[in-house]
């Protein structure tokens, strides 16, 4: 009988739904103390065990089944050596579309039926050494390069410290190795593993720059499990089975997980048995599970999704604060601050953030920060105190964004905490953000640079769990010396909508609130805030109906629209050609073409149609690939592009220059791209019936030399380089984003071109080939800031001789 399906939607649901799944379990097999989660390829490791009981997944109530092929969902009851095991085979991934809750759910339920040690499996790719497919490397150390934390689900806070570190157990690897020693036909490492999102396998430039920053094995899972175990005190060995060397190191290897599952499958019989050994010579555990709630279960939303903030919300907030600020003159600098701390002030106003109407709440600093009006020095200020040292999501960032415009304010200052050691408040020049995050709307036109403060840059990890060493090591490589897990949308959020920030930080060990009320005031009087920075921002709407001379056709609400959608296309068109190009250039292009027929989706899609007399699908304008939102759906233009099966793609976008190489007014042709933290719109189960579930990322961009001859034949410069993208949640590329993209080998930094070349490699097998055309106009200079226009008519007519060849 299938079990409960509506799955918990707070955190105290949550607790109450793994007392229920505990209370199921427990009715049908024995209480074990070690646990085992079996990674792809290593399902059949059940078959060692005494005395086997099974259930599946599906009869667990809220526990949830897997959707990918190797992962059964069985909970396997069975004894080594006399010691009772639990052996789940199957795990949860975030490409599958499950939330962090739903991911880390067996490692939750594990502390709540009472185990204390905790083996994790996976199979992974590997770029150390001398280390070949079938060895096995224990991870020490890991980077959260997926760019969240499955901790955000407020559960683990109850039983134990929010802001926490976690190192891994070295003593349990230094007994692994020891087993491992008297099995000759097991190898066994240590290494440091980077966490990837997935599904997409990784590009070759992927692996080399991963290679820099710290990675030796590249995975799609196993870090919730670990974090979440971690959490509870659980003893933990997570041990990667190296199922192949990562991509680019053999050459001409095209990676399946087909091939994968092969690689564990000559090495399995090996593998499990020095699994048995490891399990059934393991010493009792002596440490403490943290089941016993130390606060009151907390009723925070588990469902990140994507808020609505419209006009009308925006407008109402601006005529409420107005109305709280009557009679004070108009405020012209914000303070945003991680602390419960303010500065000294008089003529106080103050509000909570959960009393403003319209507030999108989300975040612990939403549900607990404050709004406070006040006076220092004559001047009008307003305090976003957040009362947390992780701040406002993207949605609240958005939202205050636009009302803090709408009341008039020249300039927002951003005061966050850091694990670095610092003796007072100090500025910094600028930032990265290895925590995922969109934008919440279409930036606007005017978007805004942070002000530099000093010459140090920062980078933020996603929390609540304090950066691992390696993370530390990795802030160091991209030369960024201020190290936190506050989040940097509210800079984002404002640089976006067009308005002046900056930003400083203060040392926090993350557990008591360092700074004092007098360091800000002297801080922010000393800094002359008041009259350094000036903006004149106005609000934006994200608008698209801009086409509104073109044909509107109704949005694709699902897959099944879209698949009619390009039945009727094929149908009158049968384009053999697709270029997805940029709203600026693709103006001026289209002005080189005869225009069959032109449509557009409305409101939703920021992109527009063009049918050409000489068979060319042209796909015009960028997605806006929204924080925690509709990535798949966004992408449904690529989408259509497969579905229609055309094989010859030309995608052209402006990007920014990080190379006096590539000089800004001049192309650049992309034969490698790395993505630093990113969304893949492949993530979910959406998409699974269009394509190859897994896309190899090896080879993907065309060899066909004619674009070198075009260029040349007009004259216009055009280099052949690698590319680097990030999240989109920044307009502008950043300094600090810059530097680092020049130091992994990278001359330019993209835009939304990236996840069009992702998409068009979900194709129906691996046996098809696919090969993109990406061109690169550089407009923009991070480091001096300057800006050019859109290419000149000779770069247009190159770029159509390309299209037309």
């Amino acid at each position: 009988m299938a079990a409960e399906t509506i799955f918990p939607s707070t955190t105290a649901q949550l607790d109450a739904a793994l007392k229920i799944s505990c209370d199921y379990i427990l009715k049908q097999i024995p209480r074990a103390e070690i646990a085992i989660i079996l990674g792809t390829g290593l399902s059949h490791f059940h078959y060692r065990l005494d005395n086997l009981q099974s259930i599946d997944y599906q009869e667990i109530p809220y526990l949830p089944t897997p959707t990918t092929p190797s992962h059964e969902g069985v909970l396997y009851f069975g004894q080594i050596d006399n010691k009772n095991i639990y052996c789940f085979a199957g795990r949860l991934h975030g490409y599958e579309g499950f939330e962090h809750h739903q991911i880390s759910y067996i490692s939750h339920l594990c502390a709540y039926l009472g185990c204390n040690t905790l083996l994790i499996t996976n199979a992974s790719g590997c770029s150390m050494p001398g280390v070949k497919p079938g060895d096995i490397v224990f991870l020490q150390d890991y980077i959260k390069h997926y760019g969240e934390n499955p901790l955000d689900t407020g559960l683990n806070s109850q039983f134990s410290k929010t802001y926490e570190n976690y190192p891994i157990d070295t003593s349990l690897i230094d007994y692994a190795l020891e087993i491992a020693e008297n099995l000759p036909t097991v190898k066994c490492y240590r290494g440091n593993y980077f966490w990837v999102r997935g599904p997409s396998f990784e590009t070759p430039y992927e692996i080399e720059c991963y290679t820099k920053l710290g990675g030796d094995l590249y995975g799609m899972s196993t870090i919730p499990e670990l974090l979440v175990a971690q959490a509870y005190g659980m003893r933990v060995l997570v041990a990667c089975v190296v199922s192949n060397l990562a991509c680019g190191l053999v050459p001409n290897e095209t990676i399946t997980i087909e091939m994968i599952r092969k690689q564990i499958g000559n090495v399995q019989n090996e593998i499990e048995g020095y699994f048995v050994e490891l399990i059934g010579n393991l010493t009792n555990f002596e440490g403490k599970i943290n089941i016993e709630p130390i606060n009151e279960i907390c009723n925070k939303g588990l469902h990140n999704k994507r808020k609505e903030v419209n006009g009308e919300h925006i407008m109402k907030g601006i005529e409420w604060f107005r109305q709280i600020e009557e009679g004070f003159p108009q405020a012209k600098l914000v303070l945003a601050i991680n602390s419960g701390q303010k500065p000294e002030m008089k003529d106080v106003r103050k509000v909570y953030y959960k009393e403003i109407p319209n507030f999108p709440l989300q975040s612990l600093a939403g549900r607990k920060g404050q709004v406070i009006f006040g006076t220092i020095n004559q001047e009008r200020i307003v305090c976003l105190l957040n009362c947390d040292f992780e701040g406002l999501d993207i949605y609240e960032s958005y939202y205050f964004a636009q009302v803090l415009i709408g009341l008039g304010v020249n300039h927002l200052h951003y005061i966050f905490p850091t694990i670095n050691q610092i003796s007072s408040l100090e500025g910094i020049n600028d930032y990265i953000s290895f925590q995922l995050q969109g934008c919440a709307e279409k930036p606007s036109d005017d978007a805004e640079s942070i002000k530099s403060l000093g010459i140090k840059n920062a980078i933020s990890f996603a929390g609540p769990s304090l950066p691992t060493q390696a993370e530390h090591l990795l802030a160091d490589k991209l030369k960024c010396s201020f190290i936190t897990i506050s989040n940097f949308a509210i800079l984002s959020e404002v640089g976006n909508r067009g308005l002046s920030h900056s930003a400083s930080c203060f040392y926090s060990d993350f557990q008591a609130d360092s700074l004092s009320s007098r360091e800000i005031t002297s801080y922010i009087t000393s800094h002359n805030f008041f009259s350094q920075f000036y903006s004149q921002a106005t609000i934006s709407f994200p608008f698209f109906y801009a086409n509104s001379d073109l044909e509107q056709l109704e949005a694709p609400e699902d897959s099944k629209d879209l698949e009619d959608l390009t039945v009727e296309i094929k149908a009158v068109f049968d384009p053999q050609k697709a270029v997805i190009v940029s709203d600026s250039i693709g103006e001026l292009l289209l002005r080189h073409f005869e225009i069959r027929r032109s449509f557009a989706f409305g409101s939703f899609f920021p992109q527009t149609f063009h049918f050409t007399a000489e068979g060319i699908m042209i796909i015009k304008g960028s997605p806006i690939l929204r924080h925690k939102d509709n990535h798949h759906r966004m992408m449904y233009p690529t989408f259509m592009v497969n579905r229609l099966g055309i094989d010859n793609i030309i995608i052209i976008e402006e990007v920014s220059t990080c190379s006096e190489d590539v000089p800004i007014g001049t192309w650049a042709k992309i034969n490698q791209q790395c993505q630093l933290v990113s969304f893949n719109p492949l993530f979910g189960p959406n998409v699974s019936n269009w394509g190859i579930k897994f896309p190899d990322m090896s080879d993907i961009f065309t060899h066909d030399q004619r674009w070198r001859e075009v260029f040349q034949q007009h004259r216009v410069s055009c280099k052949e380089t690698k590319l680097i993208f990030t999240s989109t949640e920044r307009a502008i590329t950043g300094k600090a984003l810059s530097e680092a993209a020049k130091d992994l080998g990278a001359e330019v930094i993209g835009k939304s071109g990236p996840f069009s070349v992702q998409v068009s490699q979900h194709r129906l097998s691996y046996h098809s080939s696919k090969k993109i055309l990406y061109l690169c106009y550089a407009e923009h200079d991070p480091i001096s800031g300057i800006k050019v226009g859109s290419p000149p008519v000779e770069h247009q007519l190159a770029i159509k001789e390309l299209i037309l060849l």
